[in-house]
């Protein structure tokens, strides 16, 4: 490999001429950095930075390599590098391949972990299963995901003190709020339905009085309205 020997144990992992003044490769132990000194009478002069991967620094476990369009920003314990790539998808590559190397997962498994922790979270203080509680709403309805308990969760038990049960606490009165309210409409509905229905044979009944009706007419009506 031009201007840099490999290690032993050493692979490449990513190679990008970024101009024609700077060469990275990145192996499984070493980000390399070659600047190349330009001289007419003369040849080129490589100079050769080499900084271990255990120089990368971390923040809540994410390593510390930004992306800004096609330039990335490096931070290391003794120093800091600001690379600008050829194109938005060579840094890309790059800051992908660091990450997978240095984390050992790639970002997009490492984002999927994310969303599971909160949904966990979620789970242990509200004690329900989100996941399940999802699929109850799309298989059977918000009420018949509600009533029929498809969102309890069955296996988790942990106990949560402090502020997770009062959140508990709230979400379960909001919950019965929704319920309480959801009931007392159809209650309501159904009481203007009845009244109607009776307004309706009363009308009936005094047209058979009157003799505009008879019996079986009044009897095939009544019918009728009472579904």
């Amino acid at each position: 490999m031009e201007y840099y020997k490999l290690g032993e144990n050493e692979s490449p992992l990513f190679k990008c001429d970024c101009s024609d003044e700077l060469k990275i490769i990145l192996t499984n132990l070493n980000f390399v950095f070659i600047n190349i000194n330009k001289r007419l009478l003369h040849s080129d002069e490589a100079v050769v930075e080499v900084i271990p991967k255990e120089d990368v620094k971390f923040y809540n476990e994410k390593p510390q390599i930004k992306q800004q369009g096609s330039l990335v920003e490096m931070y290391f314990k003794h120093q800091e590098k600001s690379v600008t790539f050829n194109s938005r998808m060579d840094a890309y590559k790059f800051v992908h391949t660091a990450n997978e190397l240095l984390t050992g997962h790639t970002m997009a498994e490492r984002g999927a972990a994310k969303v599971k922790d909160g949904i966990n979270l979620v789970d242990d203080t509200l004690g329900f299963s989100t996941v399940d509680t999802v699929k109850g709403v799309i298989e059977n309805g918000v009420i018949g995901s509600i009533f029929g308990g498809i969102g309890k969760k069955k296996s988790r038990t942990k106990k949560i003190s402090g502020k997770s049960d009062t959140i508990k606490e709230s979400a379960k009165k909001s919950l019965q709020s929704g319920v309480d309210a959801l009931q007392q409409k159809n209650a309501e509905k159904n009481i203007n339905e009845y009244n109607k229905q009776l307004d309706s044979l009363k009308k009936l009944k005094d047209l058979v009085d009157k003799g505009v009706l008879t019996e079986e007419e009044f009897e095939k009506k009544k019918k009728e309205i009472l579904g």
